[in-house]
């Protein structure tokens, strides 16, 4: 089990989602929503962290990122979300990695 990130108040892993290689990409976000779902069965004493996967995604602006590259993510982003809602995990989606630091800081202030 892989882990990236284990404080007080949060577990969580982090991926991108690309769009010139979307499939790798998805399998290995699927991957790490295993990797936290086996870690939350493991945590007897999780004390109600949340376990969470931040994604970090192109913005929908992103020159680099046509209209169906994004189309594609976007679809392929939604069956994760599914995906996440399944197994009872928080899949969120940020644009920079400021962000995601923010989201952390945050989290464990609360």
């Amino acid at each position: 089990v892989d882990i990236d990130y284990k404080g007080r108040r949060l577990v969580a892993n982090f991926a991108t989602l690309t769009a010139g290689r979307l499939a790798p990409a998805v399998g290995n976000i699927k991957q790490r929503l295993w990797d936290l779902k086996i870690d939350r069965e493991r945590d007897e004493s999780h004390d109600g962290r949340s376990h969470e996967l931040m994604i970090q995604v192109p913005r929908p602006d992103d020159p680099q990122v046509t209209e169906k590259q994004y189309a594609n993510l976007e679809t392929e982003y939604n069956g994760l979300v599914q995906q996440a809602d399944e197994l009872k995990l928080i899949l969120r989606q940020f644009n920079t990695a400021e962000q995601i630091g923010h989201h952390i800081v945050q989290k464990e202030a609360a």
